[in-house]
């Protein structure tokens, strides 16, 4: 959607006007006001988008819905490392929270049905999926779903089979027999309760 100084407009990816308010603004007429209020995201299928400078969060709709507001001039401001940081629906995605909404996924970044009432967000939080379709075939790695196959389904823990969850913020384990080990996960630390080894 676009604010010229005195209407919205709403224009489709091509910038064809697809709608447009008609206020009469003879002497409230701003053109220096003019601005583009809402966006849709740069990439199709993306969730989060970094444009060089700025992390973009896109929701279902494929609208710009947040955004940092960094200033970046040459030679900070890098489009050439612009890339998507997240997917809607990555691989072999069941579930995805856009930041607001939770979706059902019909196919990699592909959301489908609203598994809630869709409701309106004044703050967005990050975009992820919520549940994997599986554990066990070897695709759609990621570290989010190596770390959701290992906490929510007790697989590819590493060396840690039979692992039970996370490790309680004391250090501790809900499970008897099961101390707090560190694994690593694609380089990042996260705290498990493996099976005891005496």
């Amino acid at each position: 959607m676009y604010y010229d100084g005195c209407n919205d407009l709403t224009c489709d990816r091509d910038g064809n006007i697809l709608s447009q308010t008609w206020n009469y603004c003879k002497h409230s007429y701003e053109p220096e006001n003019a601005h583009c209020k809402v966006r849709h995201c740069p990439v199709k299928g993306c969730a989060l988008y970094y444009d060089g400078c700025n992390d973009i969060t896109c929701n279902a709709d494929e609208l710009i819905i947040d955004q940092t507001w960094n200033y970046c001039k040459h030679p900070i401001y890098k489009p050439e490392n612009a890339r998507c940081k997240a997917k809607l629906c990555p691989p072999t995605c069941k579930r995805f929270f856009d930041g607001c909404n939770k979706y059902e996924c019909e196919k990699t970044g592909v959301v489908g049905n609203l598994l809630e009432p869709q409701v309106t967000c004044d703050t967005y939080k990050a975009p992820k999926c919520t549940r994997y379709k599986d554990c066990n075939k070897n695709r759609g790695w990621t570290r989010s779903k190596k770390v959701w196959c290992c906490k929510i389904r007790g697989k590819h823990c590493g060396n840690c089979p039979g692992m039970s969850g996370t490790c309680k913020k004391n250090g501790g384990c809900k499970t008897a027999g099961h101390t707090c080990r560190e694994m690593t996960f694609n380089n990042k630390p996260l705290k498990v309760c493996c099976p005891s080894d005496d």
